[in-house]
């Protein structure tokens, strides 16, 4: 329950991290900010990272 707790926070944290990136890059989706701030490579993991997470909370919900 503490991870979960720890997840939860981190995730408002670099939630808003990136909202307020791309209201400074006025971009239209995550992919232009990430762009903007992270090396090809870390950007590709990211959003990765994102696209995987995203499927798995999705999936998790309809189960």
């Amino acid at each position: 329950m503490i991870g979960v707790l720890v997840l939860g926070i981190l995730n408002i944290i670099f939630g808003c991290i990136i909202v307020t990136l791309g209201s400074y890059y006025q971009a239209d989706s995550h992919e232009q900010v990430l762009s903007e701030i992270a090396h090809p490579i870390v950007y590709r993991l990211i959003d990765f990272s994102l696209v995987f997470s995203s499927f798995v909370m999705g999936f998790d919900m309809v189960a």
